[in-house]
């Protein structure tokens, strides 16, 4: 047994050593550029960013709070409606500029239908149920009438890790908070994911790749096999097995049954929250790639989600069947590079989702009350 005095020196001694190590890393890494606020979830306010990270490059023009999209008046106007899209990258936009994303496309939709409508981009890439209430609860001073919220088919798997109490209360998930700080201010911890990401997605960074950070015109959005619909489901459920897969099979396992549980859990907190500061909340469901060009995925998933919004007397919109409709004569999605949508796919569903609020909500005055 080491006597207690050896084994403090010799504690002391790998401490020591492991931080002048990381420090070495660090300095290095700093001087070659790192870090570069690659994976900060927050937009720095009134910019204008080259995005060349993913697949496809894209411009993000950003207002007063960070998020894209024009300045939102502080006191809205009455005759005006006031819409808050919320959501993750579906809703922000990856790989589309600002005029191609969905809120800014249903905003001019609504606005030629003769409705005076603004339409806030409150969608950040990346997040979920959890952090997309937190994202409502400090934005709510901002009184939009209706809050559209899309559920994407990974949002389940996004709130791994987290009990029911994190998902409520941000401020308990210290784990999450320590992770987010060390990969958004160290070099190391940047550097660190960086390169994960760039070993195990091909679509990460390809722009730099494949130099098309010099194509900014709509040929951006001609991918090759983008129409081999077989081919990339098929590369769609492997790469997202053990994200979006485990809701898109059946039976869904005990992990998976607990986390829609937990993700329904946290849907009726914002909702309650929502209804209590006088805002309408819209329940869109966003199907997978596979939902859309393989019917026999499993839809149990929208099946419960639509069962839990008629509960809680909550509009609730499928946009399976307009995205397959369209998806038969033209391509939606940046597939196989990627299966976010491109600048058509978003028009469709900012179109769907407009038809649906006139239809539904903005003509007949219903919030499901």
């Amino acid at each position: 047994m080491i006597p207690r005095r050896q084994f403090c020196k010799l504690l002391s001694f790998w401490i020591l050593s492991i931080f002048v190590l990381f420090s070495i890393i660090e300095i290095s890494l700093r001087l070659a550029g790192y870090p570069q606020g690659l994976f900060k979830s927050k937009y720095p306010p009134n910019s204008r960013i080259e995005m060349t990270w993913g697949a496809i490059p894209y411009t993000v023009e950003t207002n007063s709070l960070g998020l894209r999209g024009k300045d939102v008046a502080g006191k809205k106007e009455r005759e005006r409606i006031r819409i808050m899209a919320l959501g993750d990258s579906v809703t922000e936009g990856f790989y589309v500029d600002n005029q191609d994303t969905y809120p800014d496309l249903l905003e001019r939709r609504l606005n030629e239908l003769g409705y005076q409508a603004d339409v806030i981009n409150a969608g950040v890439g990346g997040i979920s149920i959890d952090e997309e209430y937190a994202l409502l609860q400090g934005l709510i001073s901002l009184e939009p009438d209706l809050v559209v919220l899309t559920f994407a088919t990974n949002d389940v798997a996004d709130i791994r890790h987290k009990t029911r109490e994190m998902l409520v209360d941000p401020t308990l998930n210290r784990k999450t908070r320590l992770i987010t700080s060390l990969v958004n201010n160290t070099a190391t911890g940047e550097a660190l994911l960086d390169g994960y990401l760039t070993l195990r997605f091909a679509s990460y960074k390809a722009s730099e790749r494949d130099d098309m950070i010099l194509k900014y015109g709509q040929e951006r959005y001609q991918i090759e096999g983008g129409d081999e619909y077989v081919a990339n489901v098929k590369e769609f459920e492997d790469r997202y097995a053990e994200t979006d897969g485990i809701i898109l099979t059946e039976p869904f396992s005990e992990e998976a049954t607990e986390l829609v549980g937990n993700y329904l859990f946290v849907f009726e907190h914002l909702n309650d929250f929502a209804r209590s500061h006088g805002s309408c909340l819209v329940l869109v469901y966003f199907p997978s790639y596979s939902q859309v060009y393989d019917p026999t995925t499993s839809m149990r998933i929208r099946d419960i989600l639509k069962k839990k919004t008629e509960e809680l007397s909550v509009p609730f919109l499928d946009l399976t069947s307009a995205l397959r409709e369209s998806g038969s004569d033209e391509v939606l999605h940046l597939a196989p590079l990627d299966y976010h949508l491109n600048p058509t796919g978003n028009r469709v569903m900012a179109e769907e989702i407009a038809e649906f609020l006139v239809s539904e909500i903005l003509v007949e005055k219903n919030c499901g009350d």
